[in-house]
């Protein structure tokens, strides 16, 4: 549709698209070359993200909704509490996955 909009292809070819189509039932194959890495590949930041992302929407939906919770001034209810916990857990924990993966030793803290 993009390519449509941005005038890449005439009336003409698209009529011409639509005749062949009708005429044997069977959309048109596409021409462009399959992709050489495999759809489920991510970078391993994307995959670091990913596994502190529910973490990180649970509290962030917490704290939304939560009158008793103030992130500004660190002030949390039991929930919020343990939820901003768990958020730091994961956080803590894909880097140090990521320390481990480049071979650097974790800091001691």
């Amino acid at each position: 549709m993009e390519a449509i909009s941005l005038g890449e292809y005439s009336q003409a070819d698209l009529t011409a698209y639509f005749k062949l189509m009708r005429s044997d039932g069977k959309r048109l194959t596409d021409d462009q070359p399959t992709p050489t890495k495999p759809p489920d590949s991510h970078p391993k930041h994307v995959k670091r993200i990913q596994a502190r992302k529910l973490t990180h929407d649970a509290l962030i939906n917490h704290l939304m909704a939560c009158q008793r919770c103030y992130a500004p001034r660190c002030r949390y209810c039991p929930e919020g509490q343990r939820l901003r916990q768990d958020y730091h857990s994961a956080y803590e924990q894909s880097l140090e996955i990521q320390n481990l993966a480049a071979g650097l030793p974790w800091p001691n803290k």
